[in-house]
C-alpha cells in the first residue's frame, strides 16, 4: 500500500512513526490539545490504542523517509435511501508546519479518493475545519448540523415522565438496538465505528438516561453536567436519538 508522487510517497503509518504523528497532531490542532508532555503521551497512547481497529488506518506522508503529514482512513456502513452501503472518511488531517504549501495535504486526500475507488466504495466524508479548502478537492456539503444551547428553564414540561429512567455506567450494549433501529429508519446515518464504542465507554462522569415502551428502549440521550461559573450548570449534550 504505497503511492510515490515526485518527493511525497504516501504509506500506512508504523507504530515507531506514532510519536512523529503525535507531535505534528499537536502543532496542527493547538486548539484541541494542551501542549505539553502529557498531551504528547496522550496521542501517542490513543494511537496505540487504536490500531487494532479493524475499520480505521493511520496514513502518512513522507519526503525521505521523515513523516511529513498524516491522516486516519475510516470505512463505515451506512444507510443511503434504505440501503447499507459502504463508506469511507478522512480525520485528524495534519501536516508538519515546516511542510506547509508542499501539497501534502492534498496527495494525502488523493490517496484516500483513490484508495476508495479501489475499494469500490462510492462515497467519502468528512469533518471540514474548513470546507472551502475541501470544496477545492471535489467535495460537496451535506446536511447542515445545528447546534442549540438552551437554558433548562426554556424545556417545556409536558407532565409525563413515565418512561423515563436512568441507566448505571454509560455502556452502548443497552441502546445498541434503539440506535440500529434508528440507523435502518433514517437516511445518512451509519453504523457506530470501533472508535466511536471506545469514546462511549471512556466517558467520565456522564450520564444515560432512557425512555422504554412496552419494556423496551425506544430513545436515549447521554449527557454531561458541567459548571459554567460557581452558581451555575450546563448539560453538555453527547448524543441524542429518539
Amino acid at each position: 500500500m504505497q503511492n510515490r508522487n515526485m518527493d511525497i510517497y504516501i504509506k500506512q503509518i508504523a507504530e515507531e512513526d506514532y510519536p512523529a504523528f503525535a507531535k505534528i497532531s499537536l502543532r496542527a490542532y493547538p486548539t484541541a490539545y494542551k501542549a505539553s508532555k502529557t498531551a504528547l503521551q496522550d496521542i501517542i497512547k490513543g494511537l496505540k490504542d487504536h490500531e487494532s481497529a479493524h475499520d480505521m488506518t493511520y496514513i502518512g506522508a513522507y519526503i525521505d523517509d521523515q513523516l511529513v503529514g498524516g491522516m486516519r482512513y475510516y470505512t463505515f456502513e451506512m444507510n443511503f435511501h434504505g440501503t447499507m452501503i459502504s463508506a469511507a472518511g478522512i480525520g485528524s488531517v495534519a501536516v508538519d508546519l515546516l511542510h506547509k504549501k508542499q501539497h501534502v495535504a492534498q496527495k494525502l486526500i488523493d490517496f484516500a479518493d483513490q484508495r476508495s475507488k479501489d475499494l469500490a466504495i462510492p462515497l467519502m466524508t468528512l469533518y471540514p475545519f474548513r470546507p472551502s479548502f475541501y470544496k477545492s478537492f471535489g467535495y460537496g456539503y451535506g446536511s447542515p448540523l445545528h447546534h442549540y444551547k438552551l437554558a433548562p428553564a426554556n424545556f417545556h414540561d409536558f407532565k409525563v415522565h413515565e418512561g423515563l429512567s436512568y441507566l448505571g455506567e454509560v455502556d452502548f450494549a443497552p441502546i445498541e438496538s434503539c440506535y440500529m433501529t434508528y440507523v435502518n429508519n433514517h437516511h445518512g446515518m451509519m453504523h457506530k465505528s470501533t472508535n466511536d464504542l471506545r469514546r462511549i465507554e471512556k466517558l467520565e462522569d456522564c450520564h444515560l438516561v432512557v425512555y422504554k415502551e412496552d419494556g423496551q428502549i425506544t430513545g436515549y440521550m447521554i449527557f454531561k453536567q458541567t459548571g459554567i461559573t460557581e452558581m451555575n450548570f450546563c448539560d453538555k449534550l453527547y448524543s441524542l436519538v429518539k
